[in-house]
C-alpha cells in the first residue's frame, strides 16, 4: 500500500510514519522538505507546496494531519485566522486534487477534533457522552467547534465512502502535545486542580492513536467519523490526582480560573476551563481494542523509563 502522510513532522504524524513505514510505502509531507528528509531518511519526502496530482494518483491513502498548534499562543484575531487557515487550506488542496482524480482518487483520512461537538458545562458528574452520531452545533457554539466543523465541511465534495474523519481527543505523549505542559507544575510541586476541577477531560494515548489509524487503514469498508479517544473520561481533578501519583508528586495546589483567563483569554476558557465527555463508540463497535484504556495504565507506560 502506498500512503501519503501530510503533517508528518507533527506529534501524531511522526509516530505514524515510524509505524507505517514497517509495512507500507510512505511519502512524508511537510512544510519544510529539508526537515522532513532529515527526520525520515528512510522514506520519500516532499514539501507541501509541491504536492501534486501525480503523488495522489500513485497512492492508495492520503492521511492529512496538517494544522497549526491551537495552544501555541493567545487567540487574538490573527491567531484564530491562522488556526483555521492551516487546517482548511491544506484540506482544500487535498480535496481539489482528489476531485480531479474522480473515481481513481485515494481514500482520505483527515484529522479533525472532538471539539466539533461543542463544550459542556462543568459538573460534579460527567455529562452524557458525545458519540459520532451526536448532533453537531449549528451554528458553532465556540471557536473549537467552528474550527472542526469548517475543517470537516471542506471534505463534503468527496465521495463520503472514501473519507475517514479522525476526531482526536487530547493526545498524550511524553515529548510533545499537551502532557508536558500539564505535567510541568507537578515537577515543581505545585500541581493540582484547576478552577473547579470538574471539567471533563477526554484523552487518548499516542500509541493508541497510531494503532487506531492503522486499524482503520486495514479496513477499507470503514468510512465516516471516528472518535479517537480513550474509553475513560475523567474530571480534571481526577486527572491531576492520577498524574501526580504516577509522577510521585503532590497534587494540592489550586489554580484559580480567573488567573488563567487573564493570561490566555478565550483559549483558557475553551481549552482549560471547560471540557467534553466523548466516547469512541464506532471504534469499539467495529472491534478495536485500546491498549491504554485507562489513564493510570497510559501514564505509567508513558513515564516508564
Amino acid at each position: 500500500m502506498n500512503v501519503v502522510v501530510i503533517g508528518a513532522t507533527g506529534l501524531v504524524g511522526s509516530a505514524l510514519v515510524q509505524q507505517l513505514n514497517r509495512q507500507y510505502n510512505i511519502t512524508a509531507v511537510g512544510r519544510d522538505e529539508r526537515l522532513v528528509r532529515q527526520k525520515f531518511p528512510f522514506c520519500k519526502s516532499l514539501a507541501l507546496q509541491d504536492l501534486a496530482l501525480k503523488h495522489l494518483a500513485e497512492c492508495d491513502v492520503v492521511i492529512n494531519l496538517a494544522g497549526e498548534n491551537i495552544s501555541k499562543g493567545r487567540w487574538n484575531e490573527s491567531r484564530r485566522a491562522e488556526i483555521i487557515d492551516s487546517r482548511v487550506s491544506t484540506t482544500q488542496q487535498v480535496v481539489e486534487l482528489c476531485r480531479k482524480l474522480d473515481q481513481d482518487a485515494p481514500r482520505v483520512f483527515n484529522a479533525s477534533a472532538i471539539g466539533i461537538y461543542g463544550l459542556q458545562e462543568t459538573s460534579s458528574s460527567l455529562s452524557d457522552a458525545f458519540v459520532e452520531e451526536s448532533e453537531l452545533p449549528n451554528p458553532p457554539t465556540d471557536f473549537l467547534s467552528e474550527v472542526a466543523i469548517g475543517w470537516e465541511n471542506t471534505l463534503r465534495f468527496l465521495d463520503p465512502e472514501k473519507v475517514v474523519k479522525l476526531r482526536f481527543a487530547v493526545v498524550l505523549a511524553r515529548h510533545g502535545g499537551a502532557l508536558p505542559k500539564l505535567a510541568m507544575p507537578f515537577y515543581f510541586g505545585c500541581g493540582g486542580p484547576i478552577a473547579s476541577g470538574q471539567q471533563a477531560i477526554s484523552w487518548v494515548a499516542l500509541k493508541d492513536v497510531v494503532s487506531a489509524i492503522t486499524f482503520l487503514l486495514d479496513r477499507p469498508l470503514l468510512w465516516g467519523a471516528f472518535n479517537i479517544v480513550a474509553p475513560e473520561c475523567l474530571h480534571q481533578r481526577q486527572f491531576a490526582r492520577v498524574l501526580a501519583r504516577v509522577l510521585k508528586r503532590p497534587s494540592f495546589m489550586w489554580t484559580p480560573g480567573f488567573f488563567l483567563k487573564l493570561l490566555y483569554g478565550q483559549m483558557a476558557e475553551e481549552l482549560i476551563l471547560q471540557g467534553q465527555h466523548v466516547e469512541p463508540k464506532r471504534l469499539l463497535d467495529v472491534g478495536f481494542e485500546f491498549q491504554y484504556g485507562d489513564l493510570d495504565t497510559a501514564l505509567r507506560d508513558i513515564y516508564r523509563d
